[in-house]
């Protein structure tokens, strides 16, 4: 790549991350993920235990998520603490690690000269109204995706190179995104798997960089007590293999179209342009593919893919797009390749033009038309939802657990010990569950569809046992009556 072809792709970075960071949205979505890093980088910053919280994980329902976090990414939200920051310096964070994403993206694509598809590449990604979204919400999915191109970029510097040094700084890089979160420790098995392939492993040099990944990863699990995570992941297997996995294998399906623009109701001519999108980018990574494994040439990420998708398949665990972020960086790099593949590379740059012009039109629309700027006025930190924690911070009864459908929010916001209600069962099974818990007050809101669904009856129902004291446009706060069951 040129001067002028790099200075272009700089030039779109700088766009794309002041773009994100004047645009950095007040408050915070419901996803409560954010309160449990927040509350673990709290202990680090304090010296407490790490994994001390209020919040009680319960597997009669392990969908709010595990009592604890690998510590990562509550590393680097405490090192922001230490120096002052708070919500509003862990998104900047955000905007800076994805602007980090794209300097990675940008050495990691060896386009031709003058090849313009690197400013392309960065503009897709850099303005992107998902990731746009969740630069937001305190959550380690961008720095996770830095971090995993970061060590593949440090790695190809190795394998360049032949330096000892650079495979340990892989390793070391491998287990930073292991440290944020697990699936990054399938990188290195990749790059195993692209050394067997490729029948060009320096296996000395690779050894280097499985201890630089392994030693630090078993200091982790020395010093840090993950094993309520690993529970969590468990208990998530409880469903069937074969429907649990096709259900993930759909979601990904599903995520690639709307990782295009978050809100495709009632838009038909959007999601039309979205599935073009995502056929252009499977049928352009599929040609790449196959030229790739032609001239034996496959790389760490081609093996990284089917295994990432594999692991989460068979945990049966799929938690949206955000699951889809670390693979669609390679996925539409190659395919800007591959679609040099069917008619040659000119037409595979014009093929790209066109695929960024329409993504970006689909981008535009999305920014005009279906997104909310300003502050994020649906969430814990909205008037109804303060007025309903600020009544059960100062409740005088303090020693009982709080039952919510968000519970790392309401420990975050509260204090108290709280716990998310069975997943199911009927009102006997509801109650013998409260008891279980030691739980004092439930708080029900319309907001929450399972909410609406599953407590509004049962709180009728059961009017004798659970006595309204609090009541917002939003939220209902009953206190349970001990002893009438």
């Amino acid at each position: 790549m040129t001067g002028r072809a790099r200075a272009a792709a700089f030039a779109v970075i700088a766009f794309c991350a002041l773009f994100q960071f004047f645009t950095l949205r007040s408050g915070h979505s419901w996803m409560d993920d954010a309160f449990m890093y927040v509350m673990h980088a709290d202990n680090l910053a304090a010296g407490r235990p790490y994994a001390q919280t209020c919040y009680a994980y319960t597997p009669e329902n392990p969908y709010p998520g595990p009592a604890v976090y690998p510590p990562g990414y509550p590393v680097l939200l405490a090192v922001i603490m230490k120096a002052g920051g708070g919500f509003r310096a862990f998104k900047a964070a955000n905007v800076f690690f994805l602007a980090s994403l794209l300097v990675c993206l940008l050495f990691l694509a060896g386009f031709p000269p003058d090849d313009l598809r690197a400013a392309a590449l960065a503009g897709l990604f850099g303005l992107n109204p998902v990731l746009w979204n969740y630069k937001d919400l305190v959550y380690s999915d961008i720095l996770f995706c830095f971090l995993l191109y970061f060590s593949v970029l440090v790695y190809g510097r190795a394998r360049e190179r032949r330096g000892s040094l650079l495979y340990a700084a892989a390793g070391f890089a491998c287990y930073l995104a292991y440290s944020v979160r697990p699936l990054g420790g399938i990188l290195p098995a990749a790059i195993a798997l692209e050394a067997i392939a490729s029948g060009k492993g320096r296996w000395r040099d690779l050894g280097v960089l499985a201890a630089c990944f392994a030693v630090p990863a078993a200091a982790q699990a020395f010093f840090f007590d993950l094993s309520a995570y690993s529970g969590t992941l468990s208990a998530h297997t409880a469903d069937a293999l074969v429907p649990g996995a096709s259900r993930v294998l759909g979601g990904f399906l599903t995520s690639m179209l709307n990782f295009w623009a978050p809100d495709l109701s009632r838009a038909p001519a959007a999601s039309a342009a979205a599935a073009a999108l995502t056929f252009a980018v499977l049928a352009g990574f599929t040609a790449g593919l196959g030229a790739r494994i032609s001239a034996k040439r496959l790389e760490a990420m081609d093996f990284f893919v089917p295994l990432y998708v594999g692991a989460v398949a068979a945990f049966r665990i799929y938690d949206g797009v955000r699951y889809l972020f670390p693979l669609m960086p390679y996925l539409a790099w190659k395919a800007f390749e591959g679609f040099g593949v069917f008619r040659g590379e000119a037409a595979g740059r014009r093929a790209s033009a066109v695929f960024l012009a329409g993504a970006l039109a689909l981008y535009g629309w999305t920014f005009a038309a279906r997104t909310e700027y300003g502050t994020i006025s649906a969430g814990p930190y909205s008037k109804t939802a303060q007025g309903m924690f600020d009544y059960l911070r100062t409740a005088s009864d303090r020693d009982g657990t709080v039952i919510f459908i968000k519970p790392r929010s309401m420990c975050f916001f509260t204090g108290r010990r709280s716990a998310v209600y069975p997943a199911s069962g009927d009102d006997a099974q509801f109650m013998e569950y409260f008891r279980k818990e030691g739980a004092s007050y439930l708080v029900i809101s319309r907001i929450f569809e399972q909410d609406a669904r599953s407590l509004y009856g049962f709180a009728e129902r059961n009017s004798r046992v659970l006595e309204k004291v609090y009541e917002n446009q939003d939220f209902k706060v009953f206190r349970i009556l001990p002893g009438r069951g």
